[in-house]
């Protein structure tokens, strides 16, 4: 068995609105290569570069824009499907034959009413293929509205927050 030990540098960052005591563990390994370990409340994201340069993790991570760094600490999208608004874009396209009293468009319009959440959405969209077809064509995968992802938007402002303390970090 070998054993190593390292020296870590912990920043513990409070008192920012909205949000919980983020912890910050960066490690250098060797020049060009390190790993950044952050924390909040119950969520933690790490990501390790071994082609850094020169620089250590946190010149590295404050070079670096939101986006990528996000990509490397987790797997969440940018965005999601926005159910909501498909629901109005199925209403709408379906609001002759509703006007008609079709009593498909009917109970389409309270099948959608009733949706509580992603998942059923989800379920109902693989089941329903063929009125989503009918609804919006052939490739009507295109046509599912998205927006922003509350949990990415919550890592890239824990992000802004680390960053903003590495920098501070720097010039004392």
């Amino acid at each position: 068995m070998i054993l190593e030990q390292s020296v870590a540098k912990k920043i513990k960052i409070t008192d920012v609105y909205g949000l919980d005591p983020i912890s910050v563990y960066l490690e250098d390994f060797e020049p060009g290569k390190g790993k950044i370990t952050i924390s909040c409340y119950d969520k933690s994201w790490h990501s390790y570069w071994g082609s850094m340069g020169d620089r250590t993790i946190s010149e590295f991570f404050l070079s670096c824009d939101n986006h990528y760094i996000a990509k490397n600490l987790s797997s969440l999208k940018s965005s999601v499907n926005d159910y909501e608004k498909l629901g109005s874009k199925i209403k709408e396209a379906h609001a002759d034959n509703y006007n008609d009293d079709d009593i498909d468009a009917i109970e389409l319009y309270e099948i959608i009413d009733s949706m509580i959440d992603d998942e059923e959405w989800d379920v109902w969209i693989r089941s329903e293929t063929s009125i989503m077809q009918e609804t919006f064509g052939c490739e009507w995968w295109y046509s599912i509205p998205t927006k922003e992802n509350p949990k990415y938007k919550y890592l890239c402002d824990i992000i802004d927050v680390v960053k903003e303390a590495l920098k501070k970090t720097q010039t004392e």
